[in-house]
C-alpha cells in the first residue's frame, strides 16, 4: 500500500526516518511519495531515497510556505537550484497556494508568481505535479487553466466540497485525502468523498501533520493511511480492499518506472 503524501524529511521526524518507514511497513504501507518544500529539505530527501531507493520517491518544489517566508531574491535563487535537479526527481511540488493570512502575509503576489513559474518548469519537464492549494481555490483553478502540466497530478490534502473538488476533476487532476477525513464534523468532505468518482482518489498521511484524533498529541506517520482508507470505505459503503484496489489501480497511471 502507499502513502500518496508525506514529509519524511521533515525535521521534525527525520532523525527517525528509518524508524518511521520501518513501523509503517511492518503494517503494510511500503511505498511513500514526499512532499518538497525547499532546497533543504530536497537533500534530505535524497538521504533518504539513497537509503530507501525502493520505497521512496522524491518530490522537489517550492512550497508556498517557503516562498512566503523568503524574499524575492532567495525565491529566484532556489528557482534555479530546481531547474538543475528536476530532471532527477520522481515528482514536482508540492507547489501552490495558501492564502490563509497566518501564511501569506504581503507576499500574496510572490506565491502566484512562483507557483505560476513552476508549473512552466512542470510543462517543460514533464512532471507529475503535487499541488497544495488552501484557500486559494478561484485563482488556483484560474492559473491552472492558462497552464496545464501534461502529465497532471493530484491536488493533496484536498479538504473541500464537492462543487471545489468537481472543478479539480474537471481540470484532469487526482484528489489525495487524508486526516481531516477523520474528523467526524467535517461533513462537506464526507460527502465530497460520497460522490466523486473512485478512479480519481488516492490517499495520504501528510506526515508528520494532520494527525489523525486517534494519535492524540502524537506525530503523525504513513501507516495512519490506513485509517483513512477505512473512513473512505465507510462512506462508499464498500471494503477497504476495494479501496486500496482503486488507489494502486490510480498511482499506477504515473507509470511502471515507477515501481508503484
Amino acid at each position: 500500500m502507499i502513502d500518496v503524501h508525506c514529509h519524511l524529511a521533515d525535521p521534525k521526524i527525520f532523525s527517525d526516518f528509518s524508524g518511521v518507514i520501518t513501523r509503517s511497513v511492518e503494517k503494510g504501507v511500503s511505498k511513500f511519495i514526499q512532499g518538497g518544500v525547499g532546497p533543504d529539505d530536497w537533500n534530505r530527501q535524497k538521504e533518504i531515497k539513497s537509503k530507501y531507493p525502493n520505497e521512496t520517491f522524491t518530490c522537489f518544489g517550492l512550497h508556498p510556505y517557503w516562498i512566503s517566508s523568503h524574499s524575492h531574491g532567495e525565491c529566484a535563487e532556489a528557482l534555479l537550484d530546481l531547474e538543475l535537479i528536476l530532471g532527477h526527481t520522481d515528482f514536482m511540488g508540492e507547489l501552490g497556494l495558501d492564502f490563509r493570512e497566518k501564511i501569506v502575509g504581503a507576499k500574496k503576489a510572490q506565491q502566484i508568481l512562483y507557483f505560476e513559474k513552476q508549473l512552466d518548469m512542470a510543462v517543460r519537464f514533464k512532471k507529475i505535479v503535487v499541488f497544495h492549494f488552501v484557500r486559494c481555490h478561484d485563482k488556483s483553478i484560474d492559473i491552472l487553466n492558462r497552464i496545464k502540466p501534461p502529465l497532471g497530478g493530484f491536488v493533496h490534502a484536498f479538504n473541500s466540497d464537492y462543487k471545489v473538488a468537481q472543478k479539480y476533476l474537471d481540470l484532469g487532476l487526482l484528489l489525495s485525502v487524508g486526516g481531516p477525513l477523520l474528523r467526524e464534523n467535517n461533513r462537506p468532505l464526507h460527502e465530497t468523498i460520497k460522490k466523486i468518482p473512485l478512479d480519481r482518489l488516492l490517499l495520504e498521511s501528510d506526515s508528520p501533520d494532520q494527525a489523525p484524533p486517534s494519535r492524540g498529541v502524537k506525530l503523525n506517520e504513513p501507516w495512519t493511511v490506513l485509517e483513512v482508507a477505512t473512513k473512505v470505505a465507510e462512506l462508499r459503503g464498500i471494503t477497504s480492499e476495494e479501496v486500496w484496489d482503486a488507489v494502486k489501480r490510480n498511482s499506477s497511471q504515473w507509470g511502471h518506472s515507477l515501481n508503484l
